[in-house]
């Protein structure tokens, strides 16, 4: 029984330490949400993958004692809602996810960048689509950035800021 009583007492101290941890989103930048193209132009291929969003992300450690984190077996998800049908799709920090182990001080925070082509392998994207303002428009109210390790799961709460980039006619 004793055993039992030490066992939730570690869990119940880790939880609280992981709890003080808060993702955010500061920024989202989104490209190529339109593309009509004069077919005289060559264009760049990534533009046919439809729009892409680049989340600028911090970790905020919000205890008086360091965390340590392990990106490098970590995962990152983003979620989003479009049609009533809910879509996860897994992205890569690749610069944040080659470190094994982060220590986050006290009350310090540590940034990251996460891009993806949002809608690469869903049923929104099609290589002939042009126009995507409707769906971006949908899903933004609804996404969130999953950061995931073995013991730790946290949901961005907020974004603060879009941005939009090479919209054009």
């Amino acid at each position: 029984m004793f055993k039992y009583i030490i066992l939730l007492i570690l869990t119940m101290g880790i939880l609280k330490s992981y709890s003080q941890i808060e993702l955010q989103v500061k920024e989202v930048s989104i490209s190529n949400v339109s593309s009509y193209i004069d077919e005289s132009v060559i264009i760049d291929e990534d533009e046919q993958d439809g729009p892409y969003l680049s989340f600028e992300c911090v970790l905020i450690n919000k205890s008086k004692e360091k965390t340590i984190l392990y990106p490098s077996t970590s995962k990152l998800y983003l979620s989003f809602t479009y049609n009533k049908n809910n879509y996860c799709t897994e992205c890569f920090a690749l610069q944040f996810q080659d470190n094994d182990s982060l220590i986050i001080k006290s009350e310090g925070a540590a940034e990251f960048v996460v891009g993806t082509n949002i809608f690469l392998g869903t049923p929104m994207w099609n290589e002939h689509k042009k126009y995507y303002c409707k769906e971006l428009i949908e899903i933004l109210p609804t996404l969130k950035l999953e950061y995931k390790e073995d013991d730790l799961t946290l949901w961005s709460d907020i974004i603060k800021s879009v941005k939009v980039f090479n919209y054009g006619y």
